[in-house]
């Protein structure tokens, strides 16, 4: 029924918007975990020179973070961008980055699925209801046409009747006609019979 298709609808809109924000959602993390994978490898560039000047002691070590401070500046940068999105008391880790990153792409493409198999659910259900829509219309249509061939068919078996019912008042009153002069030729030769009679007897 039509309330069916509607309730079905609703439903399955439902399911396609809450994919979309889940979408949305997975999206956000999506960037920020590739934010992350980018971090982490300029974080391990410059890790050697971080570990390099941590090896080092005195006027050696002052030496060499006035050389190379731009790169231990963007060491620290880049590994609190990476602490950041780690759990807390959690060292840095590559693998579980890179798990993250691959559970969300699973999870992206289960919510993709899901919402292309209702976006394809909700344009077949579209297709079927304009094609109902037409058959009704068309149903309609035929039942107009069958209407008034009902119509037309009963004025034809009036008009029949009004033409039958005037041959007989025209046939009734020529057979009236017919049945006067008959009566009146019948009439007609009793009075010549009667005449003749007359005669006879004045002449015996």
């Amino acid at each position: 029924t039509w309330e069916d298709m509607r309730a079905f609808e609703e439903k399955q809109t439902e399911v396609l918007e809450n994919c979309r924000a889940e979408l949305a959602e997975l999206s956000v993390r999506y960037e920020k975990w590739t934010q992350a994978v980018s971090d982490y490898d300029d974080y391990k560039q410059y890790q050697p020179v971080m570990k390099e000047y941590q090896a080092l002691n005195g006027l050696r070590k002052n030496s060499f973070k006035k050389k190379h401070e731009t790169e231990l500046e963007n060491y620290a940068i880049y590994r609190d961008r990476v602490k950041a999105v780690m759990p807390e008391n959690m060292k840095i880790s590559k693998p579980y980055i890179d798990k993250q990153l691959a559970e969300l792409l699973a999870q992206q493409e289960q919510i993709q699925r899901n919402s292309s198999r209702v976006a394809t659910d909700l344009a077949r259900l579209s297709v079927f209801k304009g094609n109902l829509r037409e058959m009704e219309a068309q149903q309609r249509v035929d039942e107009q046409a069958r209407e008034q061939n009902r119509d037309k068919k009963h004025e034809n078996t009036i008009l029949i009747q009004r033409e039958v019912h005037g041959k007989q008042k025209d046939f009734m009153h020529l057979f009236s006609l017919g049945k006067g002069d008959l009566w009146n030729r019948q009439k007609s030769r009793q009075r010549r019979k009667n005449s003749v009679r007359i005669s006879k007897r004045k002449s015996e």
